[in-house]
This record gives C-alpha cells, sequence and structure tokens, in this order.
C-alpha cells in the first residue's frame, strides 16, 4: 500500500509539472515570441520589413546619406523583436536639419495603398517633447505629397498633398506608440475622383483620422510611385519604421473623411499650388533668395499696404530658423532672438520690443502669413519686390548695414 501511495504521490508530481509545462507552451504559443507572424499576403505589390537585413546595416531597397540610418531591433508585436528601420537624428535642435533616408520602388502605377507602420523615441538629448519627421511621396518627375508628423504647432498630422494642409491628428505625438499610416493614390489619368487620402490609425489610443480626395503638387504631371522619402527635421530622436507595404488597387480600403479635432484652427480656401521647381512660376509671386527660387508651399501675396505676405513657416524654413506655433502665438527663433506673431495683429513682439507690421498677419488654414521684410530683417537679409517681374528680391545685407 505504501509504495502504492508512493507511486500515485509521484505521478501526480510528474502531471501536475506536465500540466503547468504545457500551459505555459500554450501562453507561448499564443505570443508571437520566436515566431513570424503572418502580416503580408501574396496581393502584396512590394513589402519591406527589414527582416532579412543584419542589424546595425542600412537595407539594400534604402539609401540614406548617414550612418546613423540603419536597422536596429525592436518589438513590434507583443513578444515579437524584429530589425526595423531606425533614423536615429542626434542634432537635437531647433532647426529644420535632419537625416535622409529613401524607400525605392521604381515606379508603380495605377492605383496603390501605402501602408506604413512607424513609432517615435525620445533620445538623450532632445530640447523638446516634440518630433518632427516627414514622408514624402515622390514620382520619376519629384514629390507629388508629403505627410509632416508630430510638427509641434498645434496639429499634429498633416496631409500635404498638394493644397489639403488639414490635420488627420491634433495634438502631440505619443511617444513610444506605433502608428499606422495609410495613403490611398489614384495615379489614373482618367479617373478625376479622389487623387490621394489617408488614414491614420494611433495604436496606443486606438483611434482613426482621416482626409478624403486631396489633390498632390501641381506642375508635373505624375504617373507613378517611385520612392519614398524618410526625414527627421527638428528636435532629435529615433524614429522607427516597422513596415512598408504596397498594394494594388483592387485592394484598395474605403477611406471616408473624419474630423473629429475641431480645435484645428481652420482659414480661408488655399489655392492649388506647383511642384518645386528652380525658376519663376507664372501668375504668382516668385521668391528669390540670393538668386536663387525658392519654393513655398502656400503662394506668396501682395497685401492691400504693399507687403509681400510669406508663411512663417516657409521663411523659416528658408533661412533654417527655428519654428513653433504653440495656441495662437507663431514664433520664428534665430539664436537668442525669437519673433512672435498673433493672427490678425498688426504688429509682432521681439523680447521687450514691439514690431510694427505694414500688414497684419493673417491665418490661412493651419499657416500664418506675415509680412516677409520683418523675418528678412531679423536673419540678415534685404528684400525688395519687383512688381514688373513678380519677383520678391530677398539678399544678404552688407556687412555695414547689419
Amino acid at each position: 500500500m505504501r509504495k502504492l501511495l508512493c507511486l500515485i504521490l509521484v505521478l501526480s508530481l510528474v502531471l501536475g509539472c506536465t500540466t503547468v509545462a504545457f500551459a505555459e507552451a500554450l501562453r507561448e504559443d499564443t505570443k508571437a515570441k520566436g515566431k513570424t507572424p503572418k502580416r503580408f499576403d501574396a496581393t502584396d505589390v512590394a513589402v519591406e520589413d527589414f527582416t532579412g537585413v543584419p542589424e546595425g546595416t542600412l537595407p539594400s531597397t534604402v539609401t540614406g546619406n548617414s550612418s546613423d540610418i540603419r536597422t536596429e531591433m525592436h518589438e513590434v508585436l507583443p513578444g515579437y523583436f524584429k530589425n526595423c528601420l531606425v533614423i536615429d537624428d542626434k542634432s537635437h535642435d531647433n532647426t529644420y536639419t535632419g537625416l535622409t533616408a529613401y524607400y525605392n520602388l521604381g515606379g508603380l502605377k495605377g492605383k496603390k495603398e501605402i501602408t506604413i507602420r512607424y513609432k517615435y523615441i525620445k533620445t538623450e538629448g532632445s530640447i523638446r517633447d516634440w518630433c518632427s519627421f516627414i514622408f514624402g511621396f515622390y514620382s520619376s518627375k519629384g514629390m507629388f505629397s508629403r505627410t509632416v508628423v508630430a510638427s509641434a504647432n498645434g496639429a499634429t498630422h498633416f496631409n500635404y498633398g498638394g493644397v489639403d494642409s488639414t490635420a488627420v491628428e491634433s495634438g502631440c505625438m505619443n511617444q513610444d506608440t506605433w502608428y499606422t499610416l495609410t495613403y490611398v493614390i489614384n495615379f489614373e489619368p482618367d479617373d478625376d475622383s479622389s487623387h490621394l487620402s489617408a488614414k491614420l490609425f494611433n495604436e496606443g489610443k486606438k483611434t482613426t483620422g482621416s482626409k478624403s480626395n486631396a489633390y498632390w503638387y501641381e506642375g508635373n504631371e505624375h504617373n507613378e510611385l517611385s520612392r519614398i522619402m524618410f526625414q527627421s527635421s527638428m528636435y532629435g530622436g529615433k524614429y522607427v519604421i516597422d513596415y512598408i507595404r504596397v498594394r494594388d488597387g483592387k485592394y484598395l480600403t474605403e477611406i471616408e473623411e473624419t474630423d473629429p479635432f475641431a480645435n484645428i484652427q481652420k482659414g480661408v480656401t488655399q489655392i492649388k499650388i506647383p511642384a518645386p521647381v528652380n525658376g519663376a512660376v507664372v501668375g504668382r509671386v516668385n521668391i528669390t533668395l540670393d538668386g536663387n527660387y525658392k519654393y513655398t508651399t502656400l503662394a506668396p501675396y501682395v497685401a492691400p499696404n504693399g507687403s509681400v505676405m510669406v508663411t512663417a513657416k516657409n521663411l523659416a524654413d528658408m533661412f533654417g530658423l527655428g519654428y513653433l506655433r504653440k495656441g495662437s502665438e507663431y514664433t520664428v527663433a534665430l539664436d537668442s532672438k525669437e519673433i512672435v506673431f498673433t493672427p490678425d495683429s498688426a504688429s509682432a513682439k521681439s523680447g521687450s520690443k514691439t514690431i510694427a507690421l505694414t500688414d497684419k498677419a493673417v491665418v490661412s488654414g493651419t499657416q500664418l502669413f506675415v509680412p516677409a521684410d520683418v523675418i528678412c530683417d531679423a536673419a540678415g537679409y534685404d528684400c525688395a519686390y519687383d512688381a514688373a517681374t513678380n519677383i520678391l528680391v530677398i539678399t544678404k545685407k552688407a556687412e555695414g548695414d547689419k
């Protein structure tokens, strides 16, 4: 009897351990750890998820301008770690200088759906809680659309399909949170229904925002997708790309426009603008900086009192200055000097100094038009408008004039 009891005790212990081990195995199987989850299928035209790329190297499908653009291991799903493309911007400054990488596609025509899964990680040295990152979409003839991510000016996700600069999500980007951006692009020349639409899914908040019927930059006939640009822009940090996926038109998901972000400031209707070109554009005010034509995302115009009005952001970009929108204030920063503009005001502030403006600052969409001479002067440049040629000529001030 004693032997039988001992045998039963041993069996119960063995079976108990086996049950625990089996339960642990089941729990492991419910995760993706050590496995490759099926996230793509045969309908995909192109997929790059960087799993086959050695850690610390640049994928063959990507070109980059820095050794800080590389693959790095990250947890992309619970328990599933894999290599991702990382753009590690260590500049941590307040100007529009960053790293640029291109995912090369060769040229895809027709109707396409592009999905990009990404996240932002604030790193040591970052001077802001914000980040600024750009997805640029190119044909062989140039950029036809871009999405600016978390640009710290009160509306963090823009759809820059030509004139449509409305936000897809409002508020600063959630750090270390996966987002999925979906672009639906129609290159069919005989179908003018919806040139492109954008949808953004925030996996942390489980929220989706979308915009539809946007136009891309005019001036060139874009009929294919040749590459996608990833560019860090301001403040530094790591930008992690999990995957890039392109599907054919017949698999497109219908995107219906949503507008749950009532705090986005809306303004006057914006006119269509041409693509970036190094030359004058007929029918609009053009800008030259030291003899070179400069592209602006919104067309400059001449205000009633004679000022040439240009967006504060475009001017900041031209001179490499810092730019920030917070609430109703738009700030352009140069070294220790800041110029603060407010909409519908005929003056600006620079420290304790008040600067009179020839014409009032005016909001259009999410951007603020200001008299160009104020920012030009602060940056050390003269500007003069030539009405005969319709050109605002900006030139470096002589040493004695500064």
